[in-house]
């Protein structure tokens, strides 16, 4: 939940950028690195982003995983090699450039990097 801020926190130092946000939250199954997530988050949590550019969305059969993962491995020149493991992609920002679509396939992104708390001022930079 602290990349949610973070990602909320980046967003008001960038009113004045066109940007359009869409976070995705996917089902997570318990592991080492994080709790069971098998439910759209609670109200609470969904509020920590405040910013009217983000659209937040549930994807409970890990779709946008899949797309993300079927595309990177299709291109190598993809940023993230790690986008290429098997599992659900979960505490990562993608940033794409303006105007670019998701049609058949997401679009090339020019940065990829998690986690959030981690990358946010790599994040800034790239906007």
């Amino acid at each position: 939940m602290r990349g949610a801020s973070a990602l909320d926190t980046l967003l008001q130092h960038q009113r004045d950028k066109k940007l359009a946000v869409l976070i995705v939250w996917e089902r997570v199954g318990r592991s080492r690195f994080a709790p069971a997530a098998t439910r759209l988050p609670p109200s609470s949590v969904l509020s920590r982003i405040s910013d009217v550019r983000v659209a937040q969305f549930w994807d409970g059969g890990q779709l946008t995983s899949a797309e993300l993962r079927d595309a990177a491995r299709q291109h190598p020149e993809w940023p993230s090699g790690e986008l290429r493991n098997a599992g659900v992609i979960w505490d990562t920002v993608f940033v794409f450039a303006p105007g670019g679509r998701w049609d058949d396939a997401p679009p090339m992104p020019s940065y990829v990097g998690g986690d959030v708390v981690d990358v946010i001022d790599e994040v800034q930079k790239r906007l």
